[in-house]
Formats: structure tokens, C-alpha cells, sequence
């Protein structure tokens, strides 16, 4: 069962994989991403405004631009990446999602965090111009 498991994980990440290469091949030869509905709407940034370019610049190595695209992202990528894996393996493991209290509490501070961020990046203050 576990075997089934790890294919049906390696099948979603081929896809997954394949999907983002199209979508930053076309970023890079186009210039043209996704826009952001609730910018468009409400003329504010989300919390996830910046994400394609930062991600575009984290594939050319450029960590300056990925912290000014999306500060809070970049510095929650290394954490969202474990619990990513951990998930994964927990799946091909035990066929479930993890239960753990640990992992609630820190999805749920990444949520909390990002909608601080969501607020704080469209309070015009000169010190926090970077956001």
C-alpha cells in the first residue's frame, strides 16, 4: 500500500513540477503572469502579492528581488518546505495526514503571520516601505 502511495505522491509532484515549468517558461519568455484578483479588485496587496516574482527570481538566484517581492513567504518557505515533506511522508507512511498538535499550531501561526503581513504591507508607514 505504501508503494501505491508513494507513486500517487511522485505522479502529483511530476504534474505538479511540469505545471510550474510551463508557467515560469512563459513568465520568462512573456513577461505575463497571473494577476491578483484582490489587488485588482480592492486596489490593496495580499498577503501572497509577489509570489510568481519572487519564485521567478529564486530560480535565477536572485534573493534580493524574492525578499522585495514577498518577504513573508520567502522567510516561511524553509518551514512550509518541512511541513510539505513531513505531510508527504506521513502520507506514504501511514495513508492519513498528520495529527499532530505541533504541526496544527504551526500552520495555523503561517496563517496568522500572513494575514498580519496581509494588513501591515498596505499601511503606508515610510519604515516599512520594503513590504
Amino acid at each position: 500500500m505504501q508503494r501505491y502511495r508513494a507513486k500517487k505522491v511522485l505522479a502529483g509532484m511530476a504534474v505538479l513540477i511540469g505545471i510550474g515549468i510551463v508557467y515560469a517558461s512563459i513568465c520568462f519568455v512573456t513577461d505575463i503572469g497571473i494577476p491578483c484578483m484582490f489587488r485588482q479588485i480592492t486596489g490593496f496587496k495580499c498577503p501572497g502579492c509577489g509570489v510568481t516574482h519572487m519564485c521567478l527570481a529564486l530560480l535565477q538566484l536572485d534573493f534580493k528581488k524574492a525578499w522585495q517581492s514577498n518577504p513573508a513567504i520567502l522567510c516561511m518557505l524553509p518551514l512550509g518546505l518541512f511541513l510539505t515533506i513531513y505531510t508527504i511522508y506521513t502520507y506514504i507512511k501511514k495513508g492519513c495526514m498528520p495529527d499532530k498538535r505541533w504541526y496544527n499550531v504551526i500552520i495555523w501561526i503561517m496563517v496568522s503571520v500572513l494575514l498580519i503581513f496581509g494588513v501591515v504591507r498596505n499601511i503606508e508607514v515610510p519604515f516599512l516601505s520594503f513590504l
